[in-house]
């Protein structure tokens, strides 16, 4: 996916950006930052980690058509805060029961090899690190550990709201993010 992003910025010819992303969305703005800092101005890291590891039962699970549509039920219930509305995490998984199964599986497996712990330091762009309190798929010390490492970044918790925190409270995710990209307008 990096490469692909690589290939997108120097087809549409942007020097640097700002680059948000959710979840794996989130790996890979990391390794941009760290793999091609020149590009990034700084980062957005929602539901995050500096290691993505995925539970076995999950990946196993993921990997069989059999079993794919208890899997993708199980990920959507872990996804979202106890307090999420039934209509928005039944959308979400039928949505994401529209994903191939090779697909997802894939993505879990990239998310579950994905571990920057040992240079997440180097990242020197500001950045803005926003997790929901209830996030059982990057719990709330993997964003944490995040704003530890990072020097300068900040930290946005928001109540009651699980991984898909953008979902569930998406006033208050744009509020923090509008206010993080001020420091980018001239």
């Amino acid at each position: 996916y990096t490469a692909d992003i690589l290939k997108w910025i120097e087809e549409i010819e942007l020097n640097r950006a700002v680059f948000i992303g959710h979840s794996m969305g989130s790996a890979i703005a990391i390794r941009l930052a760290q793999n091609h800092p020149e590009i990034v101005l700084g980062l957005g890291l929602i539901g995050s980690g500096a290691s993505l590891h995925v539970h076995p039962d999950l990946l196993d699970s993921t990997s069989s058509i059999t079993t794919f549509d208890n899997a993708v039920i199980k990920i959507t219930r872990l996804s979202f805060s106890p307090s999420a509305s039934e209509r928005l995490v039944e959308l979400a998984t039928k949505r994401m029961l529209e994903t191939r199964q090779s697909v997802l599986y894939g993505d879990l497996r990239a998310c579950d090899e994905f571990d920057e712990t040992m240079h997440i330091s180097n990242i020197q762009q500001p950045t803005i690190i926003i997790c929901g309190i209830d996030d059982k798929m990057t719990p709330i010390r993997y964003s944490h550990f995040l704003s530890s490492k990072i020097q300068g970044s900040e930290l946005e918790i928001i109540s009651d709201e699980g991984h898909m925190v953008m979902m569930e409270q998406p006033q208050a995710v744009e509020f923090a993010i509008n206010k993080f990209m001020n420091k980018f307008r001239l």
